[in-house]
């Protein structure tokens, strides 16, 4: 029990590593960008996010969040007391939906003959990117509150 709390620790580590090396990638070619075209603002340059370096800092940030998540969840689960194991399934609750919501396709598209056109697949980065606000509230924050539960739940001594 005592190695695998272990491993949940690494676990939050590892993705918030990756959590921020995403988010250090996407505000570094944010930077270019705005240094690269003279009065670029950062909106516009969160706008015209190119090819590679936006889907690598997206793919890097969710998942490093839901790893952190995942492993933080686990780390409450194993150390933190009952009434903290009860309430981290509130902010694993909006994570979940979060995946849910990301693993559909999306809806609609121009009608076209079949085997004409590409089927439509889900594309996780393409929502984080499209809608970062939604991102923020049901990823980003969620998994935030779980990481500092998994801290909290660190510091408990161990039950002897």
């Amino acid at each position: 029990m005592d190695s695998l709390w272990r491993i949940s620790g690494y676990g939050v580590v590892a993705g918030l590593a990756a959590a921020a090396a995403g988010l250090l990638t996407l505000l570094l070619h944010m930077g270019a960008l705005i240094l690269g075209q003279p009065g670029t603002s950062f909106e516009d340059a969160y706008g015209q996010g190119r090819l590679p370096w936006i889907p690598i800092a997206f793919w890097l940030m969710l998942a490093g969040l839901t790893v952190a998540a995942a492993f933080g969840f686990l780390a409450v689960f194993l150390r933190g007391p009952t009434l903290a194991r009860l309430v981290v399934l509130l902010p694993a609750a909006p994570v979940a939906f979060w995946w849910f919501w990301a693993s559909l396709p999306p809806p609609g598209g121009a009608p076209c003959d079949p085997g004409a056109c590409a089927p439509r697949v889900a594309d996780p980065v393409a929502l984080a990117y499209s809608l970062p606000e939604l991102t923020a509230l049901y990823l980003v924050i969620p998994a935030a509150v779980i990481v500092v539960m998994a801290l909290l739940a660190r510091r408990r001594p161990r039950a002897t």
